[in-house]
């Protein structure tokens, strides 16, 4: 996925590639909780997206790469500047993300037996 970003890097006239994935929790389906009820996050979001298939794609960095020029950093004192290319990664196996002792014990146990659970899913 590195040697992939920097090819990315260098055949795009991108500022940063960045991997995200797609959101499965829309954001528009949110609510807002007042203190007293819960409020939709968008409120015309029961007439314009009722259907799953109607919102718009979303994706969120998931932090397993990020690959950006020196002069990006330089220049825009930040790791995206204007032209962000996304690495759209689907493989949930390569995006877990460590912060506690307890995503440790997930990403163990992912990497010693996700490509076995595969196979019997075939």
């Amino acid at each position: 996925m590195i040697d992939q970003s920097i090819d990315m890097l260098k055949k795009n006239n991108a500022t940063s590639i960045i991997s995200v994935s797609k959101i499965k929790n829309h954001p528009f389906k949110s609510f807002w909780y007042d203190s007293k009820y819960l409020k939709p996050f968008k409120s015309d979001f029961e007439k314009k997206y009722h259907q799953r298939q109607l919102l718009p794609d979303l994706y969120y960095e998931n932090g397993a790469i990020y690959t950006l020029w020196y002069k990006t950093f330089k220049k825009y004192k930040s790791i995206y500047g204007p032209k962000i290319k996304p690495m759209i990664i689907d493989d949930d196996s390569m995006t877990i993300d460590i912060d506690k002792k307890f995503d440790v014990f997930i990403a163990e146990k992912t990497l010693l037996n996700w490509a076995k659970f595969k196979q019997k899913l075939k």
